[in-house]
């Protein structure tokens, strides 16, 4: 018998993944606790400000809006602290053009996930995907039954004996 490997099994719930050639980014769960606190923040925020602009009425006009204070920002700051956990192949580039490689940050993902949008939504994608596999994982655990030992039935049949046995006495 072969023990087969679960394609979607994400060690530490963290996945590397490669986004564009020569870029790979490690990538933490959408269901990290830090991150699904700080998003709900955000959110909230997002929710009054869309409140105070009077965001989808007749009241709501795009220039009483501060565009130091965007919501993306916000959003994409949030994956960079909590979701984007490393890289590898991201460097910068000095005046005379000799590049360097760069140590992840939060700031620094930020500012690449700002330049690459696209980035932040793979990010978010696999996040999700790790979240997905983890819980379906727990789903088929949970589901697989138990070995039932010599002498023990169903519960249904352990209760009924229980039941039972009170009943006479």
């Amino acid at each position: 018998m072969l023990i087969l490997k679960t394609p979607k099994f994400d060690a530490n719930a963290e996945r590397w993944i490669e986004p564009m050639k020569g870029l790979k980014l490690k990538v933490g769960s959408i269901s990290n606790p830090a991150f699904r606190s700080h998003n709900a923040i955000v959110r909230r925020h997002i929710s009054k400000l869309d409140d105070r602009f009077k965001v989808g009425t007749s009241e709501f006009n795009p220039a009483d809006i501060d565009v130091s204070d965007i919501s993306d920002d916000l959003l994409i700051d949030s994956v960079a602290k909590h979701l984007l956990l490393g890289w590898d192949g991201v460097g910068e580039a000095d005046e005379a053009g000799n590049e360097t490689a760069i140590e992840y940050s939060a700031e620094k993902g930020k500012a690449l996930m700002l330049q690459h949008p696209e980035l932040y939504w793979a990010v978010l994608s696999t996040a999700s995907d790790i979240a997905d596999g983890k819980e379906a994982q727990t789903r088929q655990t949970v589901g697989k039954s138990s070995i039932v030992k010599a002498g023990s039935g169903s519960s249904a049949e352990s209760r009924e004996k229980r039941t039972a046995g009170s009943e006479s006495a």
